[in-house]
This record gives C-alpha cells, structure tokens and sequence, in this order.
C-alpha cells in the first residue's frame, strides 16, 4: 500500500473522527495508535494536542476560557493551512494516563501541544497560553516542520547523496524524502548526482523530480540547462513546476531578444494555469512592444498564482 493511500484512509476516518469531537475543520485523530502509524505511513510529524478528562473541561462558550480561546485559534485559516503538514492527534489526558508521557506530556498537562517526530524524537512544545495565541501557535508550527525537516535531511537524505557507494534504491527514497517535503538545502547534492558516470535511469528520474519541487534557482536553472540541451526528462520535470518555480522562470522571458524562448514561455503559463496563453506563431509575427505587453501580463498572472500557492503550502 503506498503511503498517499494510507494518508487518504486516515483522513477519511479523521473526519468522521472530527464531526463527533466537535473540533472544527481541524481533522483531529483520537486513536494514539492510529496516528502514529499514519505519521510514519505519511512521514508527517504528528502535532499532538493535550485535553484534560471531561469533567475538568469547560462548555464551549463559557466565557473567556482558555479552551475557547484555542479552540477559536485553532480554526484560523493560517493555523489550519500550517496543521496540513502534521497528523494532529487530540490526547484526552484521562482516557490515556499510560501514553501521555510517552509523548512528552506530565501526568497533569493540559491544553499543551507537543511536536513528535515519526520515530517518536520530541520537535518541541508549545505551552497552553500560545496555543490560544493564532500568530504564535501557527509561527511554533512552522518551525517545528522546518526542525522536522532539517532532521529528515541530516539523517536520511544527505548521507545518501554523498555516498558514493549508495544503492539506487537508497537513493531513489532519499530523492523522494526531497520531492516530498521540498527539501532546498538538497538541491546541489541533487545536482551532484548528475556528474556520477554511472547514474540509474530511475535514479536519474528521481533527480528531475527532486529538482521541479524545489524549484528554486539553482534547481531550475540546472534543470533549464539540460532541458535545452535536448533532455527530455528534464523538459518533462520542468512541466511539474509549481507557480513558485513559474515565478523564478519569468525572468528568462525577454521580449527584445532575437528568438523568443517559447519553451519556458509554456511552462511557466502552464504552471500557474495563465488564461488565454499565445500560440508560438504569435511570437513569430508581434513586435517587441507586442512581447512585452504579453510578458508583462504573463508575469502579472504568475505572481499572483505564486503568491496564493506559498500561503496554501509554506
């Protein structure tokens, strides 16, 4: 079973989960178990958030309380947005005295969130106050996935790009680590993969994957290189490129050049789903000022299409 399936078979017993907890467009899990295995399933870190037993819990509306105050941060757009990249387990302290520890917590915690690595390594805390804060709570959350992610990279991606010896398998997990979690501080191990003699084809179209989710500009630039020079998997990668690497690509559009470059011209429209896009014949025939009204509104359209995707996925 592949690891996109199994995310999609917990998320859809998370939601049924949710609308019986009542916890918003948060799709909470309830089960420890469940969500550590849908954790390392997803290679998801799990964001795991404290309650205290019923009895001890105030009706939602009651006044200014600190549940509410969370339950309210924890529906910001911003929060829910950041909690995409975490399985979120919602730990009922009384229901689970056995396990709370095992997740960091004290026996008496409460409305506190703690951050766990898929092999269970604590990625930090957010005590109960800034949970009920939307900016703080969110911030906390983006830097415990930028922790997760360093760690992936120092532990299970770096090692294996500058192994020489590594096996393609090895690699093509390593390179996928990479794809999957956008890691920027791999492209020029990635790169480096390149100039092996001997590279598998597989491993090769595990690079090119790599390169497109960075998409950053040593990333794409590499990527540009070889696909004008004739390769095919890199112009194929080149087509997957999100509207953050269709953003860095507009600039390699000059209207006032001699042969207008078509190539990239399609790829970054395509990316950012630009309407109306031109036929290469238009550039055949228009003037430089034609171009340049055309880039301009191109580049226009990008930016937006980048800026909407950062705030869904950074």
């Amino acid at each position: 079973m592949t690891r996109t399936l199994v995310w999609l078979m917990v998320l859809a017993s998370a939601t049924c989960a949710a609308a019986q907890s009542g916890s918003g467009p948060v799709q909470w899990l309830s089960d420890p178990q469940q969500a550590v295995r849908a954790s390392q399933g997803a290679n998801r870190p799990l964001l795991v958030w404290i309650i205290p037993p019923q009895r001890e819990r105030v009706p939602v509306g009651e006044g200014d309380k600190l549940e509410n105050r969370q339950e309210h941060a924890l529906r910001d757009p911003v929060v829910v947005r950041q909690m995409r990249k975490f399985v979120p387990l919602r730990l009922n302290r009384g229901a689970n005295r056995e396990i709370v520890k095992d997740f960091g917590f004290s026996e008496a915690a409460s409305y506190e969130i703690r951050f766990v690595a898929p092999e269970g390594q604590a990625l930090g805390a957010v005590p109960s106050g800034d949970v009920a804060v939307a900016e703080t709570l969110a911030r906390r959350m983006a830097g415990a996935f930028d922790d997760f992610v360093k760690r992936v990279y120092a532990q299970n991606v770096k090692p294996k790009l500058e192994d020489k010896d590594a096996k393609p398998a090895d690699l093509k997990a390593a390179l996928k680590l990479v794809s999957e979690l956008r890691i920027a501080a791999a492209d020029r191990g990635v790169i480096a993969l390149l100039e092996r003699e001997r590279l598998d084809a597989g491993v090769r179209a595990a690079v090119y994957e790599a390169l497109a989710a960075v998409s950053n500009k040593d990333a794409l630039g590499k990527l540009l290189e070889l696909a004008r020079g004739g390769d095919a998997g890199a112009a194929k990668a080149l087509e997957k490129v999100p509207p953050v690497g269709a953003e860095l690509l507009v600039a390699e559009l000059k209207p006032d050049a001699p042969h207008f470059d078509y190539f990239v011209y399609r790829i970054v429209t395509r990316a950012s789903r630009v309407s109306y896009a031109k036929p290469e014949r238009f550039f055949d025939n228009a003037d430089t000022a034609q171009k340049t009204e055309e880039v301009q509104r191109v580049s226009d359209v990008v930016k937006q299409a980048a800026e909407k995707w950062k705030a869904e996925n950074d």
